[in-house]
């Protein structure tokens, strides 16, 4: 394998390890889509090179099976070839052992009467010349085969080295194909992991988006059900004996002031700003004493041994006004509140009281259908 190969794989095993460690953690609210995606991609990426790396791994696998069956054939050719040269010496090697039987049985002097029978000196030497030949030609061809032998004894040998060497190398491309397999498989499982994960993030996502839009609207129209006041039970003589269904004509004890005589708004969180957001929160839009009829429940209750005694204290109390966990209230004292709700805050702490609902402790949305004394969206009881 290539180093760039290696590497791509040792990069796609250090993210799959760290995958699977974020996996092992579950996803908490501040894990956004996008970063999800982004990984998703990144396996997208990984799973393609590996892919990739695969396909050549296969090639170069089905190269290596070539050879090795080129080599096993050749080494199965060479084989005949060295059978065919030791018959072949073999069959040399019997038919000298006969001519130097022939010449042995028959004695030194039948050559001696061959050469003596010549006709001539040249029919001698012709004769003296055969016989020489003869022998010559038994070593030559007896030599020859021997090293015949030995030249395909040692093809052999090296055929058989390199079929071994090729078998290893077969056997280490089979478990990189392998090892290569398994990754991929591991890679797209994370993969199939982050894409569910982004379909319950998106999922979740949109549910608080349309839980968030429903309950901003419901808060806009002062109608939220969660803004029931506590279940700490208050004092029988609090209670009003009479519970009208319809908003009061009683006034508020103090006069209704123009807007254009509110107080300036403060730059900080105070205990003003904070009174004067929820009341914005709780009974915009509304009027002046819708305003103030919400600020008598508050200041009541800080008034009561059974609430706490800071405004601060009554808005935040668990499990109260929801604006406090909702979010809306931290936005209207980012932008802060509206000129009239800082009017009536103000008035309520300087003692101004809404004579209807003095003896109040709760309120919630009038459409809730709670019995209780209506003014503007809520019902006071």
């Amino acid at each position: 394998m290539k180093t760039i190969r290696k590497r791509k794989r040792s990069r796609v095993l250090a993210f799959i390890l760290a995958s699977t460690l974020c996996f092992s953690t579950p996803f908490t609210a501040d894990t956004h889509a996008e970063d999800l995606q982004q990984k998703q991609k990144d396996l997208e990426s990984d799973l393609s090179d590996l892919n990739q790396d695969k396909a050549a791994l296969g090639e170069e696998l089905s190269a290596a099976a070539a050879s090795l069956n080129s080599i096993v054939q050749e080494i199965a050719s060479t084989r005949n070839d060295l059978d065919l040269a030791k018959a072949r010496e073999v069959g040399q090697y019997e038919m000298m052992k006969k001519r130097i039987q022939y010449m042995y049985e028959a004695g030194a002097g039948n050559f001696f009467t061959m050469l003596l029978e010549s006709k001539s000196m040249t029919e001698l030497l012709n004769r003296a010349d055969f016989i020489s030949t003869v022998s010559e030609y038994d070593r030559e061809m007896l030599e020859r085969l021997q090293a015949i032998h030995k030249d395909i004894e040692a093809k052999e040998k090296k055929l058989l080295k390199e079929q071994t060497e090729m078998e290893k190398q077969q056997k280490n491309l089979e478990d990189s194909y392998a090892k290569l397999t398994s990754m991929i498989d591991s890679t797209s499982s994370e993969l199939e992991k982050y894409k569910e994960q982004i379909a319950a993030a998106e999922a979740a996502k949109k549910a608080a988006e349309e839980a968030k839009k429903e309950n901003d609207t419901s808060l806009g129209n002062g109608t939220s059900q969660d803004s029931e006041t506590p279940s700490t039970p208050k004092p029988e003589e609090q209670k009003p004996e009479n519970k009208p269904e319809s908003k009061p004509d009683s006034k508020p004890e103090k006069p209704e002031k123009p807007e254009t005589e509110q107080p300036q708004k403060p730059s900080d969180n105070t205990e003003l700003a904070t009174f004067a957001a929820i009341l914005e929160c709780e009974a915009i839009p509304s009027d002046y004493d819708a305003l103030l009829a919400v600020a008598t429940v508050i200041m009541n209750r800080k008034e009561s041994p059974n609430y706490p005694n800071t405004i601060t204290g009554v808005i935040y109390q668990s499990g109260q006004f929801s604006p406090t966990w909702t979010g809306k209230l931290d936005k209207v004292l980012q932008r802060g509140a509206k000129p009239l709700c800082y009017t009536v805050a103000q008035d309520a702490i300087n003692g101004a009281r809404h004579s209807a609902v003095k003896n109040c402790y709760s309120f919630r949305a009038a459409s809730t259908g709670h019995e209780g004394i209506v003014i503007g969206d809520n019902v006071f009881f």
